[in-house]
């Protein structure tokens, strides 16, 4: 079930994912050398390209995992993003008569998860 997971979520969201944030990496490391080129500035070394996989990781569409996500979680496939949500309730004047806090949490892939996913599915083309 595990395996079957995986793999809805490397056709429905990270192999897209990537496809999308490499050809946006590539477009724009492309528009960056020729402006540095332009003004004659050295070429930098780091490319957009590096980040890709991170930034593919927090980005896209979680699935439903179900049952599934302490096995997920435990693997390191998938981790939990906390968030905190404050509420307040004002009186008459500026004063708080009131504060609710509520902690939440999305499940997001990690770049392990993507990296791992990548691997299992061979080498595709960069952009």
């Amino acid at each position: 079930d595990e395996a079957r997971l995986l793999q809805r979520c490397w056709t429905d969201n990270i192999r897209p994912a990537l496809a999308k944030g490499r050809r946006e990496a590539a477009e724009m490391d492309s528009q960056w050398r020729e402006i540095r080129r332009q003004k004659g500035l050295p070429d930098r070394t780091e490319s957009l390209m590096t980040g890709v996989r991170r930034r593919v990781a927090t980005e896209i569409q979680q699935v439903d995992f179900g049952d599934h996500s302490d096995t997920l979680e435990r693997l390191g496939l998938i981790r939990r993003n906390f968030g905190v949500q404050v509420k307040t309730t004002r009186g008459g004047g500026d004063e708080i008569t009131d504060v609710e806090s509520e902690i939440g949490y999305r499940l997001v892939y990690t770049e392990y998860a993507v990296r791992f996913l990548e691997a299992c599915h061979g080498a595709e083309s960069k952009i």
